[in-house]
């Protein structure tokens, strides 16, 4: 009878050990489901803040590409045929880069003509978008179609677009002596005393869109 009674307090308390037991390692199941939870989250919410839509920014720079160089284009095709390219070129010194600041605030973006052959020096390219320029040359010495690009670094998201030298660009920009009379040579060489950006034929490349989002 007292073995009875003992082995029943004894399995009474084994029991209850078992109970106690269970309730820690359901506890800690839990927290350790609580802190893979947390962790969840936060490998989300980074990746979330590190992440960008590409495409959109793509089709956004295309965008603003197109419709900033076809205002570009318009207004020195009207103002040659209205007063010759003198008056073009003239145009260009004094109203390309207001034209373009008006359309990166409407935009809200920075909008920038880049080359390696520059007229302006403000548009020279530093060495990052000189590596951009001469990867497109090297495409189009391969016959391979140039595709526009995008970037995400600390300073923001960054489109990279070729611009293609038009026929209408040739009056400025062609070769000299042919398609660029001496005289219309010499003004330009006395707005811009380092100009590079000459000797282009249509199809070559200009430059390059840079767009700052």
């Amino acid at each position: 009878m007292v073995c009875k009674k003992l082995f029943t307090k004894v399995g009474f308390f084994t029991f209850q050990k078992k109970i106690v037991f269970l309730s820690k390692l359901k506890v800690l199941t839990m927290r350790k489901i609580l802190v893979l939870v947390l962790i969840g989250f936060y490998v989300v919410s980074c990746n979330n803040g590190s992440s960008f839509d590409k495409e959109k920014y793509l089709q956004e720079g295309k965008q603003i590409a197109q419709s900033t160089g076809k205002l570009l284009t318009a207004k020195v095709k009207t103002t040659i045929k209205a007063q010759g390219p003198f008056q073009a070129i003239n145009f260009c010194n004094v109203n390309a880069y207001p034209l373009t600041d008006s359309l990166s605030g409407f935009y809200g973006v920075d909008i920038k003509r880049i080359a390696v052959k520059y007229r302006n020096p403000e548009n020279k390219a530093n060495e990052h978008e000189t590596l951009i320029i001469n990867n497109y040359m090297a495409q189009t010495q391969k016959g391979e179609a140039l595709k526009p690009i995008v970037e995400k670094n600390d300073d923001g998201v960054y489109f990279y677009a070729p611009i293609k030298v038009k026929h209408a660009c040739l009056t400025c920009h062609g070769a000299v002596g042919s398609e660029i009379p001496d005289t219309l040579f010499n003004h330009i060489k006395e707005l811009y005393p380092n100009d590079l950006a000459t000797a282009f034929k249509e199809g070559d490349l200009r430059g390059i869109w840079s767009i700052r989002f």
